[in-house]
């Protein structure tokens, strides 16, 4: 590729329109959330022993809408369960998630794979960080930009998606997946059993929790305004609202985030799809380093 500046010229032209702003009612659903979370430093955005005894234990609510009785296996901690159920010995099922609490996991990049993370040579710089969080994308090329650091692993496997999981790679500490259908169909039965992927513990976002009032909410209310059939949040945009939502980290620095919707580091021609505005995301990034939550390296 021909690099001119900071720029790569030769490359495939992401598809994604022109971004509006959101109008001033959608932007303060979305602020409100940010703002609670810089207030809350004590949230439960992932099921950590902590949160699990708070919600299960000591019957809080962590905002979380709570299962019809006519269909217990719909309640957030039942879902991440296969067929919805989960020891009935209190400390059995604390046992089965990690015991961290807010911010014990001290600054933290989450590297996602948009490609402008390439000439950028901010390896060291991403591996310097207490907590690397990362997706099993391919990384042995690419490790004087994308570093090699794996703290937190979020496991991607498709059936239609080849490129990820074909090094070896392993995370240190934890493992994350999108849901826990990903893991039942692609983890093993002893894994279902202990909570744990090749032998880590499993961090879970809370799911119905903050991190998806957060892109939920806003992409209905975007939508709305815009009046746009179609939309729906990038895997990624996800990903970065788990561990800002989870408050386990005192600084977040994100990298290959790319408000242009454009291709992987490792596979150029494959550019974001339209149907994640991208845009959007990216303002929530901006609004989230403004209030100090973060800071986006694009």
């Amino acid at each position: 590729w021909v690099v001119r500046g900071r720029h790569l010229v030769g490359v495939p032209k992401a598809h994604q329109p022109l971004f509006v702003p959101p109008r001033e009612e959608t932007a303060a659903h979305a602020k409100a959330l940010l703002s609670s979370w810089k207030k809350n430093t004590n949230r439960c955005g992932m099921w950590t022993r902590d949160c699990v005894k708070r919600y299960q234990i000591d019957g809080e609510s962590l905002g979380l809408m709570r299962a019809h009785e006519a269909d217990p296996t719909q309640e957030p901690l039942r879902r991440i369960f296969a067929k919805g159920t989960f020891p009935s010995d209190n400390n059995t099922l604390l046992s089965m998630f990690p015991d961290i609490k807010a911010g014990d996991l001290g600054s933290c990049a989450v590297v996602a794979v948009g490609d402008n993370v390439l000439k950028q040579g901010r390896g060291e710089e991403i591996d310097a960080h207490d907590t690397v969080f990362r997706y099993n994308s391919p990384m042995r090329a690419f490790r004087e930009d994308i570093g090699s650091k794996s703290d937190v692993m979020y496991w991607k496997m498709r059936n239609n998606e080849k490129d990820y999981g074909q090094e070896g790679q392993a995370a240190d500490k934890y493992y994350m997946w999108k849901d826990s259908s990903k893991f039942i169909e692609f983890g093993k039965k002893e894994d279902w059993a202990s909570m744990t992927f090749k032998g880590k513990p499993i961090l879970w976002a809370v799911l119905g929790g903050e991190s998806r009032q957060m892109w939920e909410g806003l992409y209905l209310k975007y939508k709305a305004d815009r009046k746009l059939k179609s939309g729906t949040p990038a895997g990624g945009f996800k990903f970065a609202l788990d561990v800002l939502a989870s408050g386990l980290c005192r600084r977040i620095d994100l990298y290959g985030y790319t408000a242009q919707g454009s291709g992987k580091y490792f596979k150029r021609a494959s550019l974001m799809k339209p149907v994640h505005i991208s845009g959007l995301e990216h303002w929530v990034y901006r609004e989230a380093q403004a209030m100090g939550l973060l800071c986006v390296y694009d």
